[in-house]
């Protein structure tokens, strides 16, 4: 099996579309009341740089970091994964930490929210080494979510 980064394409985001884990869905509609597709059309367009995740011809993840504001130096990383990555969860981390320090260079800070029932994303973030805040009421219905932060 090969693991790469490329590019996000159209097939990428339909194939990715129709095997959203169930965790992101409910966290783009506990954050903002958006299904998938809203929630990745949302991140695609607000992101210059958008890659997949992918083993050979299958998109484990789309991600990037989308600035906070035009003139911001924050960035804010977003992931959105299919079933598939549970089953490369594994080999897709050993690769993760390489990945996101190439993409997250040019930033001087990163912060996001992720749904605290969402216990695999929180636990990527906290070995991604961000810092995990308590989890405090956030988006429409006042889930908690723990904000997440790291200085580069």
């Amino acid at each position: 099996m090969t693991y790469y980064v490329a590019p996000t394409t159209a097939p990428h985001v339909a194939q990715l579309l129709s095997d959203v884990r169930k965790e992101d869905a409910a966290e783009a509609w506990g954050a903002a009341h958006w299904m998938p597709y809203d929630a990745l059309r949302h991140c695609i367009e607000s992101t210059e740089h958008v890659f997949s995740g992918m083993v050979d011809d299958i998109p484990l993840c789309i991600f990037g970091i989308a600035p906070r504001s035009l003139i911001s130096t924050t960035g804010v990383p977003w992931m959105i994964s299919s079933n598939a990555l549970t089953k490369h969860s594994f080999a897709w981390a050993r690769r993760n930490r390489e990945v996101f320090a190439a993409f997250s260079a040019g930033w001087e800070r990163l912060e996001n929210h992720v749904d605290s029932r969402y216990q695999k994303a929180v636990r990527w973030a906290e070995w991604l080494g961000f810092e995990v805040e308590d989890a405090r009421p956030y988006g429409l219905d006042g889930i908690l979510f723990h904000k997440i932060t790291m200085e580069l």
